[in-house]
């Protein structure tokens, strides 16, 4: 398989990154709009604090947004700054220049706030709050990180952050207002389980990549570069094994190493040694092939042999490791 180019690992990291930065804005933002001060942490540190962790998020939202646009692997060209236009995930990307757009105007109002006015900047910068469900959707929606632990962890840990302090906020500004704290705090709580719960069966879902609207071409292109999978290859294996009630056993496995590629394993009640092995790259089907069962799962797909060895993490649960192995056939 041909490796992603340097831009397409830049706009990984810096989109990553900018999400990160913008959760911390709109933390401190909520905090500072309690007019909450410490005698640890003065009200001057925590604007400060606020004021650079904005000018962070500006500098790598732009590196997001150049290597993106310039990536040879997706073909984005300029008319994808404008919402709706380009052909690429185009609901997920515009999610995301919809948040770099308030973003900016946010940013541009800030240096003419003394021509504005204190409450015509005030509500504009509310804006703030509303980019953050923009952008953790449109990262969800139009990255390919979502197959991976580590992207899961920051998302959840960025929610997690931003839900706490906005319970926190309900707290002291409803406090006279038990019912009406009851209900936002609720509506909030459930907002997190529908991202949960989406997040599970669509963008961690094999196929993702077509259903959320990449181009035939885009797809055609990586089947290309990606139709069998390249020989030499020594990774460890990761997944689950379920049974069902007719005897079909159906095992999913993820490469620790290249968590984008997937292999699933189905094995028939009458299949006497014999099973299909599905294996997908970030989505996109690389081949689906017969396969033998004896001491170790063997198939061929394209021109590679596969040989895959597997072992239960123990007698009760259902977790299986493994290790992959690929030859030239």
């Amino acid at each position: 398989m041909s490796e992603p180019s340097p831009l397409w690992y830049t706009t990984r990291g810096a989109g990553t990154v900018t999400l990160i930065l913008l959760t911390g804005v709109v933390v401190l933002g909520i905090v500072t709009s309690t007019r909450w001060k410490s005698e640890d942490w003065p009200r001057f540190l925590i604007a400060a604090l606020h004021r650079n962790f904005s000018l962070f998020l500006v500098a790598f939202g732009l590196l997001h947004i150049v290597t993106a646009l310039f990536d040879p692997a997706v073909f984005l060209g300029l008319k994808a700054l404008i919402p709706f236009a380009s052909d690429y995930r185009p609901l997920w990307l515009s999610l995301g220049v919809i948040s770099g757009d308030l973003i900016l105007a946010i940013v541009l109002t800030s240096l003419l706030r003394d021509r504005l006015g204190y409450l015509a900047w005030r509500i504009i910068h509310w804006l703030t709050y509303a980019s953050w469900p923009l952008a953790m959707l449109h990262s969800l929606g139009t990255g390919t990180d979502p197959h991976a632990a580590w992207f899961l962890f920051v998302a959840a840990g960025c929610a997690a952050a931003v839900m706490a302090a906005i319970f926190w906020r309900l707290g002291l500004g409803l406090e006279e207002h038990p019912n009406l704290r009851f209900l936002s705090q609720s509506v909030c709580a459930l907002s997190t389980l529908g991202l949960v719960v989406w997040t599970a069966g669509g963008p961690m879902q094999s196929g993702w990549a077509r259903m959320a609207g990449t181009p035939s071409t885009v797809l055609a292109a990586n089947s290309a570069s990606n139709d069998t999978l390249a020989p030499g290859v020594d990774d460890q294996l990761r997944g689950s094994l379920i049974r069902a009630n007719d005897g079909t056993v159906e095992v999913s496995l993820s490469d620790t190493q290249n968590p984008a590629l997937q292999l699933t394993l189905d094995v028939t009640g009458s299949g006497a040694g014999q099973a299909n092995l599905t294996a997908t790259h970030n989505g996109t089907q690389i081949c689906q092939v017969p396969a033998s069962i004896g001491n170790a799962v063997t198939a061929q797909c394209g021109q590679t042999q596969l040989t895959i060895t597997l072992r239960s993490t123990s007698q009760t649960s259902n977790q299986v490791i493994g290790e992959l192995i690929t030859e030239a056939a």
